[in-house]
């Protein structure tokens, strides 16, 4: 829930699979383990509430100004979903709450809403729609976060998308569009007011994919995106810009061990204000499930996008991501994740580099179909290069308790 808004709008570039992206592990049936929801008419609703209590000894990311605390966390999240056998429609409300006991000034409150239809034409073509709201907070750490040693930076995003999916014997094609309105709220720093009202936006997006089956096991395919940033700040400070990507790759499926989705192109991007440089370049995106054994599922997920600046000057961001992940199946109750990941973002407009490793380990344990214990360990760490830069090394352990219905 304390979610980026930098990543522009994504619902568009996540166009379904030509093979489902099946992790078995995290998805395997287990009976009299997983919750059966509460009937109600032709819907069923899914409630869970999350209580955490953990310990983060750097909670502003930020070595120059490093703070340790305890941090309790509130999360509750409800689902209506359909139950017709043609068509959906699915309702979500959750949120987030978060205190801590020797840095008050952390305490946030997200929530967010949102509702998603699907409307099934025949049988091989569909119509989906979605809106949502959303009150977040940029997480620590991440571009967003541009006052270190400030209250948290928060936001308010709404909008919707739709997109129409078409199969036409061996040739599948998608197309979609989304709109998403920002608008930020002043941060505080000790007794100093820093507005963001420059940061305010309204996105749009479109994009389009054309498939083709190659084989029983590779579909290929072409997909092109294109995007509007909207600022509503004019003159010197504007950060408007409009850009496009392509992308040409291959949905694939060997055998169900190995299954997922590889993509190179081209992206670029020109900004409304002249003193800004257009960005340009090659692109990539990647996402494969390897099911090693029955217990065992890696994960390996790539991706290079230009994120919205939060600075003024800086015309955005290019950030290259890569995340290793494991799940392990240690007893039918008690699962395990690991993961790696690396992220560099590159500032344009000033000599900035900054280069972020995240670790994570945890522990599911599943009670019963009512209940859940979880463990995790998590370390944050960053180096920096430029006058700006921002280093850090965080270390979080949480443990949790999860109630569902």
């Amino acid at each position: 829930m304390a979610m980026s808004s930098q990543a522009r709008a994504q619902s568009t570039q996540d166009i379904p699979d030509a093979f489902t992206i099946t992790n078995e592990v995290l998805s395997r049936p287990r009976p009299g383990l997983e919750p059966t929801g509460a009937r109600i008419g032709a819907f069923t609703l899914f409630p869970v509430v999350t209580a955490s209590i953990g310990y983060n000894d750097d909670v502003y990311d930020w070595d120059t100004y490093k703070r340790d605390s305890v941090v309790a966390t509130i999360e509750p999240q409800a689902t209506l979903q359909s139950n017709w056998s043609r068509n959906s429609a699915t309702l979500e409300a959750s949120g987030r709450f978060n205190r801590y006991t020797a840095e008050p000034a952390n305490n946030f409150d997200v929530y967010r809403v949102a509702g998603n239809g699907r409307l099934d034409v025949g049988a091989d073509n569909s119509l989906a729609f979605g809106a949502h709201y959303l009150s977040g907070v940029e997480p620590r750490g991440t571009v967003g976060d541009a006052f270190p040693a400030s209250d948290p930076v928060q936001y308010q995003s709404y909008g919707g998308s739709a997109r129409a999916t078409g199969t036409f014997g061996q040739a599948l094609l998608e197309i979609g569009a989304d709109v998403d309105r920002l608008k930020y709220d002043d941060v505080q720093s000790g007794d100093v007011i820093l507005s963001q009202t420059y940061r305010n936006r309204l996105q749009t997006a479109f994009s389009a994919r054309g498939g083709l089956a190659i084989g029983p096991s590779v579909t290929g395919y072409v997909q092109g995106f294109y995007d509007n940033e909207d600022y509503d700040v004019s003159g010197p400070t504007d950060l408007s810009s409009k850009g496009w990507r392509v992308l040409g790759g291959a949905d694939f499926r060997i055998t169900r061990l190995i299954v997922g989705r590889i993509g190179l192109g081209y992206l670029f991007r020109n900004y409304r204000n002249p003193t800004f440089r257009s960005v340009s370049g090659f692109n990539y995106t990647g996402r494969v499930v390897w099911n090693v054994t029955p217990l065992v599922s890696l994960t390996f997920d790539a991706e290079r996008q230009i994120v919205e600046s939060p600075q003024i000057g800086i015309s955005g961001v290019i950030q290259d991501r890569g995340q290793v992940m494991a799940d392990y199946e240690i007893l039918r109750r008690l699962l395990a994740n690991f993961s790696v990941g690396y992220t560099a973002e590159r500032y344009r407009g000033e000599d900035r580099l900054d280069r972020r490793f995240e670790g994570s380990l945890g522990f599911r344990y599943l009670a019963n179909r009512f209940a859940e214990l979880g463990l995790r360990f998590e370390h944050r760490g960053q180096s920096s290069r430029g006058a700006l830069g921002r280093e850090y090394a965080s270390n979080i352990v949480t443990l949790s308790v999860s109630i569902q219905r």
